[in-house]
């Protein structure tokens, strides 16, 4: 059973819940307002909030004044501090690194897409231990299932230190096959089709989904530029967002790579959101209407992956490719995109990798060979 293979026994919420130091958040946004409803509805009093110097300038948030540190410390004293955004940063980092030095920092884990009520807490690691047991015994080698039992003790524990064993699992190689044909399911602005064309010299077609307009504006150019240099032969857009099956749905557009289909309109958490209405494609769809042929997948589609692995079904059993597949945007990740992959590649070999250190433990993928 994982949990006796865990180091981590109790979660943060329960340690925040019995301690007696004042919770303050460090940060703004969707991350600071997903860690601030879970600690309201576990009936955790936060104390305050603070941002660095450079963004207070007066600002409140979720019915807080917006602090600097040193305003917390004379007014707090001690205190344990909640991570409240995403970094990969090293300068941002270290700084977080520094505010640790001083007081109790944690990095608590909370969906980085949709709802916030998916906790990796006691009750969730009891009710899912079968599943997550299956999803472990999946890994190909020893180095992922250590790292998926280190990602289970982050996220329970919310302690930065299972950060930095993480990053030690960085995938740095590129799958070991040639890959004429790619596809890039959440190519944001076309900096991933960039890396695919730099890593596969024998690339010469591509299908990128991206359904954000400007992001689609940007990655039609990156494209044609490719073509026009002839590094690429030929090249399918779909301005659309990746999905089970051809349709439509409201969909939150964020800044940057924070755009998502929302279930059943339902964005709480999100900040900044704007909803309007995107089209569906599956891949299944647009591959038979393309004739491209995909030997290497990539899925990052903030939270719908194991719906996009639906729309790929036809695809990946016919074709066999190589997949990689984000494993972070939902707490349940964990043990549903394994099994998902395993049913529509049953013979694939699976590993779990990290792409790039990060606060907190994104950037995580599958890899099915």
């Amino acid at each position: 059973m994982i949990s006796k293979l865990m180091t981590e026994k109790n979660s943060l919420w329960t340690k925040l819940r019995g301690g007696d130091r004042p919770v303050v958040i460090y940060g703004m946004g969707d991350g600071a307002a997903k860690i601030m409803s879970v600690l309201n509805a576990r009936g955790i009093k936060v104390s305050g909030i603070f941002a660095s110097d450079d963004f207070v300038r007066g600002q409140e948030f979720m019915s807080f004044r917006v602090e600097r540190l040193d305003e917390v410390e004379q007014r707090l004293g001690d205190f344990t501090v909640l991570l409240g955004f995403a970094t990969h940063l090293e300068e941002v980092i270290r700084h977080i690194e520094c505010i640790a030095q001083r007081h109790e920092l944690y990095v608590p884990d909370v969906n980085a897409a949709g709802d916030y009520g998916e906790v990796f807490d006691e009750a969730y690691l009891a009710e899912n231990e079968d599943r997550l047991d299956r999803a472990l015994s999946l890994f190909a080698d020893d180095k992922s299932r250590r790292f998926f039992v280190e990602m289970c003790d982050f996220k329970l524990s919310g302690k930065r230190e299972y950060l930095s064993e993480l990053d030690r699992l960085s995938f740095k190689g590129k799958i070991d096959r040639a890959v004429e044909c790619y596809c890039d399911l959440g190519a944001y602005c076309g900096d991933t089709l960039t890396a695919a064309v730099s890593q596969y010299p024998e690339l010469r077609r591509a299908i990128a989904f991206e359904p954000e307009n400007s992001s689609y504006s940007k990655l039609v150019k990156t494209a044609d530029a490719f073509v026009k240099s002839g590094r690429l032969d030929c090249f399918c857009a779909v301005h659309a967002a990746a999905a089970e099956r051809d349709g439509a749905s409201d969909f939150a557009c964020g800044e940057g790579r924070g755009s998502a289909l929302t279930a059943g309109g339902n964005v709480r958490g999100m900040t900044g959101q704007k909803i309007t209405h995107t089209t569906l494609r599956s891949l299944d769809s647009v591959v038979r209407d393309s004739g491209f042929l995909p030997q290497l997948i990539k899925y990052d589609v903030e939270g719908s992956e194991s719906r996009a692995l639906d729309g790929s079904a036809e695809t990946i059993r016919t074709l066999r490719p190589a997949l990689v597949v984000s494993a972070y945007h939902k707490t349940s990740d964990l043990f549903v995109l394994p099994e998902k992959i395993k049913s529509l590649l049953p013979d694939a070999r699976l590993y779990l990798r990290r792409t790039r250190p990060c606060f907190p433990a994104w950037e995580v993928e599958i890899v099915a060979l």
